[in-house]
């Protein structure tokens, strides 16, 4: 439904001269009908489609063939043909809810929480995903993002101290699902918040909103008062959440923003930089709960990671700052 799509083909030819003409045509295979074509005499490095049929119209969704051939002045007609499917149709998501998961867990747990499970369907392989957390004035106070299919479970718990339920709608959940072929999936929940957790790679996330630092800085107060004001609420609440749980662990990740590629030279370079300032920024944090919040240091663990665990984009300039980050892993007891 997008104007602006289009599909590239990038050719590359071995004889460059001697050319009569050149053309190419898509067909579409259900029906043999040609969609488009083109043709010229100088050699093109790019051919692009974009989804429209001969008459201006968008094609439909199926099997077609690109035939692209080149004929040179001495009789040689070289042919490339290649078949591929045309999606439209977005990631479809479906949602289910699961009482009672950590209920499970022997001796005990996180009592009374539920999973939503999103199932992320397409005819297409999924090319990533991006969840944000948005509070009620619609900022982003988490956000997470993954290639493939998305994490497919969110935890959390709806229950007060004295057992009751918590229905104030705060926080809203926005996952979007992009597919190989660029189709777009949005999906919106309020959620009730007491505890929220997002299992990822094994992992339980707390979804506190993650410290925030200014670029190669490591003091909680470094990207001014506001953000320090929200990175102490952060540890203020993570001590709450601690305090119902005494026998959960807490690891603080600490994490930075690599704006080079780790294909890039100069990557290992940066990451020389990045790690101990990752792992300043952990103990940061640390050194905050410890000794201003009264949090016992035997129940905490230090992991940093340099840019190698970006959130979001490096490249977009507008959200990168989310990159340089501490997040907090809830750890159960050994043997849970």
């Amino acid at each position: 439904d997008n104007d602006e799509d289009y599909v590239d083909i990038r050719l590359e030819h071995e004889q460059l001269e001697h050319v009569v003409q050149w053309e190419w045509t898509l067909e579409n295979l259900a029906d043999g009908t040609l969609v488009s074509e083109g043709r010229g005499e100088q050699l093109p490095s790019v051919i692009r489609m974009d989804g429209k049929n001969q008459s201006g119209g968008r094609v439909s969704e199926g099997i077609y063939r690109f035939v692209y051939a080149v004929q040179y002045d001495n009789g040689n007609l070289p042919t490339l043909q290649e078949d591929f499917y045309v999606d439209l149709t977005p990631p479809e998501i479906r949602v289910s809810t699961i009482a009672d998961p950590f209920a499970r867990i022997p001796g005990g747990g996180l009592k009374g929480n539920y999973y939503i499970t999103l199932n992320v369907e397409d005819q297409n392989e999924i090319r990533g995903w991006e969840l944000d957390i948005l509070d009620k004035e619609g900022q982003i106070v988490r956000s997470f993002a993954g290639e493939g299919n998305p994490s497919s479970r969110i935890a959390w718990n709806g229950e007060t101290d004295t057992g009751g339920r918590i229905d104030l709608k705060d926080y809203t959940l926005n996952l979007k699902v992009v597919d190989r072929a660029g189709n777009i999936s949005h999906f919106d929940k309020d959620i009730l918040l007491d505890i929220l957790i997002v299992e990822k790679d094994g992992k339980f996330y707390l979804m506190v909103p993650n410290l925030i630092f200014s670029a190669y800085q490591s003091a909680i107060d470094s990207k001014g008062q506001k953000q320090h004001e929200a990175n102490l609420a952060s540890l203020r609440k993570v001590k709450e959440i601690f305090d119902k749980y005494p026998d959960y662990k807490l690891s603080l990740e600490g994490h930075a923003l690599n704006v080079f590629q780790p294909d890039a030279p100069a990557f290992q370079e940066e990451e020389k930089v990045l790690i101990p300032l990752t792992q300043a920024r952990a103990e940061e944090a640390y050194r905050v709960l410890t000794e201003e919040l009264g949090f016992d240091p035997k129940r905490i663990e230090i992991n940093f990671y340099g840019g190698t665990q970006p959130i979001v984009s490096t490249s977009d300039k507008k959200i990168r700052w989310k990159n340089r980050r501490v997040e907090f892993i809830m750890i159960p007891p050994a043997g849970k």
